[in-house]
């Protein structure tokens, strides 16, 4: 009987040190998702949602992936994907507090999604406009 690093090993070919930076990516991604909470109930950080559970299936789909070759497309709950392929604590702290020396790439992502709102805005004004759903209307509409 091994242990069950040895049957890990065995089975999935991974080495002790891979196993053990996985666990160091997965807790460092748990450690920085209760920085965030804290520095949100100080009111420096306007919006945190955690990847809380995230993280093992983050850091295996990232050990799978090449960064420079791979197209990526993570989200906020991507923190332990991101940190797998070098994103660093640092990048991921000043992004979350929306400081100015922000990595171009959050940056890009942060203003891809001000255009998404805008789109999203001028899509729901149309639809007010021409689809009459207001409730003193939704009985003529429907036959009542």
């Amino acid at each position: 009987m091994g242990t069950i690093t040895h049957h890990i090993e065995k089975a999935f070919g991974l080495s002790r040190e891979t196993l053990a930076g996985v666990y160091r990516t997965m807790y460092l991604s748990r450690r920085l998702d209760d920085k965030e909470i804290q520095l949100k109930r100080q009111n420096r950080l306007y919006f945190q949602i955690n990847g809380v559970g995230h993280e093992a299936l983050n850091v295996a789909t990232a050990l799978h992936l090449k960064p420079g070759y791979d197209w990526f497309y993570p989200y906020y709950r991507d923190r332990a994907f991101c940190l797998q392929l070098g994103l660093t604590p640092l990048d991921m702290l000043l992004q979350a507090v929306g400081s100015l020396e922000t990595p171009l790439a959050f940056a890009a992502v942060f203003l891809i999604s001000i255009f998404g709102i805008a789109i999203w805005y001028v899509a729901d004004l149309v639809e007010r406009w021409t689809i009459p759903w207001h409730a003193s209307q939704r009985g003529s509409i429907i036959g009542g």
